[in-house]
């Protein structure tokens, strides 16, 4: 005799077994702040690896040691001053030379051996430099025709250097004066058209025309500029 199921033969019974149901996260929000929370931890690990790489590479660079900056001496600082107020200017110049003062608007820088620097104040009316400098026929130091010199309008005088080597072409002129206003810089033209008295190597000026107040200050140089006479003119200046 079979075994009677009880259940096999009511199906109100089977209906009321329960049906066995899958666990559901009752909150999403559950799931999507474990999210953030990977990712932040992972940005904040990400970010702790880099400051302690910028920390090591900032101790690296401050325990170097900085450079000492080269401290600049001024050549001129032991220098007398010489003061011309009837034409309003003054310049350094070293001790061991001599000054020469006319009274009548000339005065002269000397060495020993030989005239460095001579300033000539000229009275007159032409403010226009170069309309001043083309009514010149001769120049009166040299004695050269003013057809033997080049004349240029500028504001700052530089020093030529000497071109010893190729690597000198490279090298940038050096800044003698900013005059902060238009002065005539003037020199020989090597123009193989001038006589031949402009070739003259012993005779070759550098010429610099300043206006000033109802005159021209002409500052000629005889050697045609050295570091020494461009030292001097660097300390030029007009009086207030």
């Amino acid at each position: 005799m079979d075994p009677i199921n009880p259940i096999a033969g009511n199906p109100e019974v089977l209906n009321q077994i329960p049906t066995p149901q899958l666990p559901k996260i009752k909150n999403p929000l559950v799931l999507i702040m474990s999210i953030l929370l990977i990712v932040t931890v992972a940005i904040a690990a990400l970010f702790y690896f880099q400051i302690q790489k910028l920390s090591k590479e900032l101790t690296k660079y401050q325990t170097q040691p900085s450079p000492t900056p080269t401290a600049t001496t001024d050549e001129t600082a032991d220098w007398k001053t010489y003061l011309n107020p009837e034409n309003n200017f003054s310049f350094k110049y070293p001790p061991e030379l001599s000054i020469y003062n006319n009274k009548k608007g000339l005065v002269e820088i000397r060495k020993p051996e030989h005239l460095l620097i001579q300033i000539n104040s000229i009275k007159t009316n032409e403010t226009d430099l170069l309309k001043w400098w083309g009514s010149q026929k001769i120049e009166s130091y040299s004695q050269n025709p003013i057809t033997c010199f080049d004349a240029r309008i500028v504001s700052k005088i530089y020093y030529t250097k000497t071109i010893s080597s190729i690597e000198d072409y490279n090298k940038p002129d050096e800044l003698v004066i900013d005059f902060h206003k238009d002065v005539l810089q003037i020199d020989i033209n090597f123009n193989e058209k001038n006589p031949t008295s402009c070739w003259n190597v012993d005779n070759q000026p550098r010429l610099i025309l300043i206006p000033d107040k109802g005159s021209i200050l002409k500052i000629t140089f005889p050697d045609g500029g050295t570091k020494e006479s461009n030292q001097i003119l660097s300390t030029f200046k007009f009086l207030e």
